[in-house]
């Protein structure tokens, strides 16, 4: 049986759809969009009509009458994400016969995510490190059947304020758009661009957005660390139209079509009436991008060592950039690639945000 399946990712440049069908545990994506918004502002809802003018246009757009859209997956920006890690111990009244069956597990993390969080913030998402009983470390496996008097759950507890992520859900649902679930933009990410084995041994997840960079560090199989840089690829852009005196478009359509040092014969273009050598574009070109590779480079030096060999993963529209993996690699002396789902526009990394939160959906619910 075919089944329907659509996320939205919220940024604060873009909002982007995909639409995918799974048949037989095969996963075809069927659209995607995207629309310019500015409905959004560090992360939260900045204009509420927009945020759903906007909405209301992707789901139009990829709406058939055969397949309407009634539902969505949502991913949330990371910008205010907080990561904590914490410890909880409890004295097992109500279950004397110890962890003996799902549900006790299930209740065990509920209180996990509910104790110990400030009034103004909701859980979502927590990544267990390991269960304990008796003062006991039981690693990570849940311990079903387990007897104890005391048992408790040390765990990473992701965060987010409730005015954002309420703010979202009960804007959609008033639209009459029903909510599938929904997860911060680097989880999402990491269902489709980190294989396993990164996961578990360590990598760095950078999102190259137009109004900032996200980077978030994965462990053991689970998200320990996310900082925002607020310099994004719209600086860049900026910085490109100011020096050679182009549009906002051309820049744009310039940034990504010659990204780091793709001159080889020093040609020259005609842009507005006025010669350019392509060697001129890249190099303006580099000394933007150096200067969010510089705030992307303090960040990471400040919570990881640089004697760590996590390689780096790129996602986000900036990792369609023309050799901006190779120039990322050199700056930040890490190994670096980009990962998207190939069939998908040629592998636009702009949309892996979607693909990974229906692949995170798919596989939780």
């Amino acid at each position: 049986m075919e089944q329907f399946v659509t996320a939205v990712d919220f940024g604060e440049t873009y909002f982007k759809l995909v639409k995918a069908s799974i048949t037989n545990d095969t996963l075809h994506i069927c659209s995607t969009y995207k629309v310019l918004t500015r409905g959004l502002r560090d992360g939260e809802i900045y204009s509420k009509s927009e945020f759903q003018e906007c909405l209301a246009s992707l789901i139009n757009k990829a709406s058939t009458s055969k397949e309407p859209i009634h539902k969505i997956f949502v991913i949330l920006p990371s910008n205010k994400l907080n990561v904590t890690r914490k410890k909880l111990e409890l004295i097992n009244e109500k279950y004397p016969e110890g962890l003996t069956t799902k549900e006790d597990i299930i209740n065990l993390k509920k209180q996990m995510t509910t104790s110990g969080l400030k009034e103004n913030e909701m859980s979502v998402g927590l990544y267990p490190i390991s269960y304990y009983s008796d003062g006991r470390d039981l690693d990570k496996i849940e311990p079903y059947g387990e007897r104890c008097h005391t048992y408790g759950l040390e765990a990473f507890v992701a965060s987010l304020p409730i005015s954002s992520s309420r703010g979202f859900i009960d804007s959609i649902e008033e639209m009459g758009i029903g909510v599938l679930g929904a997860i911060v933009a680097p989880i999402a990410n990491s269902s489709l661009c980190l294989k396993q084995n990164e996961i578990n041994t360590g990598a760095i997840l950078l999102d190259l957005g137009g109004d900032g960079v996200s980077i978030s560090a994965f462990y053991n199989g689970y998200i320990l660390a996310n900082y925002r840089c607020k310099k994004g690829i719209t600086n860049v852009i900026n910085i490109l139209s100011n020096s050679l005196a182009i549009d906002f478009t051309t820049a744009t359509e310039y940034l990504y079509k010659y990204g780091v040092g793709s001159s080889k014969d020093g040609g020259s273009y005609k842009i507005i009436e006025k010669d350019i050598k392509e060697n001129e574009i890249t190099e303006v070109i580099e000394n933007g991008l150096n200067e969010v590779f510089d705030e992307i480079k303090k960040v990471i030096n400040g919570f990881i060592n640089e004697s760590a060999d996590l390689p780096i993963i790129l996602t986000g529209g900036g990792a369609n950039i023309y050799h901006i993996d190779n120039s990322i690699s050199d700056i930040l002396n890490r190994t670096t690639y980009t990962r998207g789902y190939s069939k998908v526009g040629g592998k636009d990394y702009s949309y892996n945000c979607c693909i990974g939160g229906i692949i995170y959906y798919l596989t939780h619910k």
